[in-house]
């Protein structure tokens, strides 16, 4: 994600990335950290919150969740589980 052309870059979150990394300086302290031992047990490797905002980002342009999990590697269990991405 942070060698993208800056023009796919807000293409496919429809924000440039200089507002991407303000957006994600300002929710960080209200996402949930996991437990990340848990979630390399879990899934191999914990997803981290960067991943998580852009997948949501990319979800609220209008994302299909198949294509997202496909995109970022994310199990489609995770996706929707109660403890997933969004």
């Amino acid at each position: 994600m942070d060698y993208l052309d800056p023009v796919v870059f807000k293409r496919v979150l429809r924000v440039d990335k200089e507002t991407f990394d303000e957006i994600l300086e300002k929710v960080t302290p209200h996402i949930i950290h996991r437990d990340e031992q848990k979630a390399t047990n879990s899934s191999g490797t914990p997803i981290s919150l960067k991943t998580r905002l852009a997948v949501t980002l990319h979800w609220l342009a209008s994302a299909s969740h198949l294509d997202l999990c496909l995109s970022w590697g994310i199990a489609h269990s995770t996706f929707f589980s109660t403890r997933g991405v969004l």
